[in-house]
């Protein structure tokens, strides 16, 4: 049986179709905070300005809504099945930000899960030309549905934490992606990091595996240090930025936030250019801690 492909194009979309940035959020493993720095991200991109759309693609156990603190009784099971439109699906969250959860049982019958991300894709550039940043929680580890999403995707984000398994995974995953194309703009992302250090660390071992084995690092997105406020914004159902406004980890993640904004909105409501926010895309020479 011949594997279905399904083709996009990132940078110059079909047309009919919206030029939308779409960022897809991505780990090697579960248990490394994915999700909870996806809804916050998506939250400093519209407290920035921005018009944001938080997506869930973990079809059959997301859980975006509770993040958010809200009931949804419909998002991406009724977007693929034409009982609604995009408009008509998301569930807004506050000013900037509304969420296109799941709250189905997987995928629709008449769909492959490839398929079905196919699909939404399509729906999410066609009825999305409304955001700024369209931003989809993937479920960790690999599957069809992610690598087409992420092949259809403007920036791929690969959230690490400094464990062993969380980097072996996130390599794994690294290239596989690499493996459906090389051209993705895939940039690493370090998670509970103890120091500026220990993040760093994790930045150069990551791009001098990837440069040997894969002769492709990814570029460095940045890092968030280990902060405790995250827990209790996770118990409280909001956003960091609503449970602990003097920490530290709300700057940084603004920072990072405004790097996933398209240019022309971060100029102009963000007042950052390119080179006040340039990521580091410098491969790594060390393969080994001094």
């Amino acid at each position: 049986m011949t594997k279905q492909r399904f083709q996009f194009t990132r940078s110059t979309p079909e047309v009919g179709l919206s030029a939308v940035r779409l960022v897809s959020m991505l780990s090697g493993k579960g248990g490394v905070g994915k999700s909870v720095l996806a809804y916050n991200l998506a939250d400093r991109m519209a407290a920035a300005g921005a018009a944001v759309l938080l997506v869930d693609l973990d079809v059959t156990c997301g859980n975006q809504h509770i993040l958010a603190n809200q009931v949804c009784c419909y998002g991406v099971s009724q977007l693929l099945s034409h009982e609604l439109t995009l408009a008509e699906a998301v569930t807004t969250v506050r000013t900037g930000l509304d969420l296109l959860a799941a709250v189905g049982h997987g995928w629709p019958q008449s769909m492959t899960p490839a398929s079905g991300a196919a699909q939404l894709v399509r729906a999410l550039r066609g009825q999305g030309g409304v955001y700024d940043v369209i931003l989809v929680d993937h479920p960790s580890g690999r599957s069809e549905a992610s690598l087409v999403m992420a092949a259809a995707s403007d920036i791929n984000l690969l959230a690490v934490v400094p464990e062993l398994t969380s980097i072996a995974d996130a390599c794994g995953l690294y290239k596989q992606l690499l493996t459906t194309d090389r051209s993705l703009d895939c940039r690493l992302l370090v998670n509970r990091a103890e120091s500026d250090g220990e993040a760093e660390y994790i930045h150069l071992k990551f791009g001098a595996l990837t440069e040997r084995f894969y002769g492709c690092p990814p570029g460095y997105l940045g890092r968030l240090l280990e902060d405790s406020a995250f827990r209790r914004a996770v118990a409280a159902q909001a956003p960091l930025a609503m449970v602990a406004e003097d920490s530290v980890s709300i700057r940084d993640l603004a920072t990072i936030a405004a790097r996933l904004i398209p240019e022309s909105r971060r100029e102009r409501e963000v007042g950052l250019s390119d080179d006040d926010l340039a990521i580091n895309n410098v491969p790594a020479a060390a393969d080994i801690r001094e």
